[in-house]
């Protein structure tokens, strides 16, 4: 089964080229208004300069479009003033509306840095304690949830488990018109995955949760308290909270990649991404963001030092931590149907990069560290074809044995392609292609990652699905046990198998 987190964004592999996307090139964008300069860095790198940096810049980006499906667009600042902004390919692909400095981008799970803070905030106003559970400070909490703390929630160590991880997220509890109270109640009744505080495990629902606690002590709902708060001092006039029904100027549509070409993605309910991930912004807004966060104007400096500190994963209280060589960033990546985003500062370079895109495949953690690179002086890779494509071009050739072949012959070589999270991107390919009805094509990749990765519940799982569908019920049964036998917790296996032994069954 594939799993609603698995975004071909995250699969960085890549093998022979193939033709390139011939979308144009949109020019930087009109200035926007002037954005405040963050406060001076402690510590200074030796960048190119200007010019140079932005040639660079371009040149990867342009490899980026065209080999890695990037739409969107970036913003370098140095010292908080931007040195380079530049936007490619399109908002609209159906209306041949160019991307712009001035566009507004779903940012997704950059939203839960402003949720962070505003906890933060609460905490310095005396309303809350981070160590506080967090059911003191909702309604109707369950059990299981009463040994949580809001700091658990923060740093992704509730063991509550992730509401959009669910197996049916995507075909049904996802595109429901739901409140966020209503919609924790598909995890309230689950028990949790582990012990709080024990293990790191990215959750939205903790987040959810954390909206709702802003709720509760601000006495107004989480987008006017942002509005309230962060925005309209900052200056943020292109930011707010995603709905339903508003309007929004200016706004980017995010498209999926499938089958060699661009695709509208399955539609989520807006609201549901709520203080998770359902901010949209602007790189010159989300500029105006890190510089406050650069500031004392939204925390003092020890409460800013306080969610920098890493935990379990790399993760602080809203904020993941990295390196790129020696130069540490704090920041988050973003992920909702259609967009990929990242807001990264580099406090000890005084260096700030936002990447915005609205193509799925584009991953902005890659164009990301790769900017940062640039800018930093460090080495990094220009673009390159991407594995998933050069399949399926492979495929629409000549058929899924080809393309399945391809791949063992890639491994027996040793070609780094296929260095990465390889099973995962072959359960993706078999899901596009079933997708696309090649149910054939897809059975050969799906067999393929059974061949190379036997010991994996879920590509038992997926095997058996495609088999189901192909009407090989005593295949798909054996499948879907194996499955089972390596992941007794697997719910999809379980209730497929009861579902074969159930037709089977006398009587029946």
């Amino acid at each position: 089964m594939i799993r609603p987190d698995i975004s071909l964004r995250r699969l960085a592999l890549f093998a022979l080229p193939l033709l390139a996307l011939t979308s144009g090139i949109a020019a930087q964008g009109q200035a926007g208004p002037a954005v405040p300069a963050a406060a001076p860095a402690a510590k200074t790198s030796q960048p190119p300069g200007a010019a140079r940096l932005a040639k660079l810049a371009h040149e990867y980006l342009t490899g980026a479009q065209r080999h890695e499906q990037f739409l969107g667009t970036v913003l370098i600042a140095r010292r908080g003033e931007p040195v380079f902004v530049r936007s490619y390919g399109q908002a609209s692909i159906e209306l041949g509306v160019p991307n712009r400095r001035d566009t507004r981008f779903a940012i997704a799970s950059i939203t839960k840095q402003f949720t962070a803070v505003a906890i933060m905030r609460l905490r310095e106003a005396g309303k809350l304690d981070l160590d506080d559970p967090i059911c003191r400070h909702l309604d109707d909490c369950p059990p299981a949830w009463q040994p949580v703390t809001i700091r658990h929630a923060l740093a992704h160590t509730s063991g509550i488990p992730n509401i959009t991880g669910l197996a049916d997220w995507d075909e049904r509890i996802g595109r429901i018109p739901d409140s966020p109270r209503g919609l924790l109640r598909h995890v309230r009744d689950l028990p949790l995955q582990f012990e709080p505080g024990s293990r790191f495990r990215y959750s939205n629902s903790g987040y959810q949760l954390l909206g709702l606690v802003i709720e509760k002590h601000s006495g107004m709902s989480f987008g006017r308290y942002l509005a309230q708060e962060f925005f309209t001092p900052l200056g943020m006039t292109a930011t707010g909270l995603l709905d339903y029904h508003s309007i929004i100027p200016n706004r980017a549509t995010g498209y999926y990649w499938k089958a060699n070409a661009f695709s509208l993605p399955l539609s989520e309910y807006p609201g549901h991404a709520y203080a998770a991930g359902g901010l949209y912004s602007t790189v010159d807004d989300l500029l105006r963001w890190a510089n406050a966060l650069d500031s004392d104007r939204l925390l003092p400096a020890a409460a800013r030092r306080e969610m920098e500190v890493p935990g379990q994963g790399d993760y602080g209280l809203g904020f993941e931590l990295g390196k790129i060589g020696p130069h540490r960033h704090v920041g988050h990546a973003g992920s909702v149907p259609g967009f990929s985003t990242y807001l990264a500062r580099f406090p000890d370079d005084g260096l700030t990069v936002v990447v915005l895109s609205n193509s799925d495949p584009a991953s902005a953690n890659r164009v990301m560290r790769s900017l940062a690179a640039i800018a930093l002086g460090q080495p990094y890779e220009q673009a390159r074809p991407q594995l998933f494509n050069v399949l399926w071009t492979i495929v629409q050739s000549e058929g899924g044995a080809a393309a399945a072949q391809h791949v063992r012959a890639l491994r027996a070589a040793g070609d780094p392609a296929v260095k990465g999270n390889l099973e995962r991107l072959l359960n993706v390919l078999g899901y596009d292609l079933k997708a696309n009805e090649r149910l054939p094509d897809a059975l050969h990749i799906f067999r393929l990652n059974v061949e190379l990765f036997p010991k994996s519940a879920n590509v038992h799982d997926s095997l058996g699905e495609a088999l189901l569908q192909a009407g090989d019920r005593a295949a798909a049964r054996s499948s879907y046990e194996r499955a089972l036998q390596l992941d007794p917790a697997s719910t999809t296996a379980a209730k497929a198998l009861s579902q074969l032994r159930g037709e089977a069954a006398p009587g029946k």
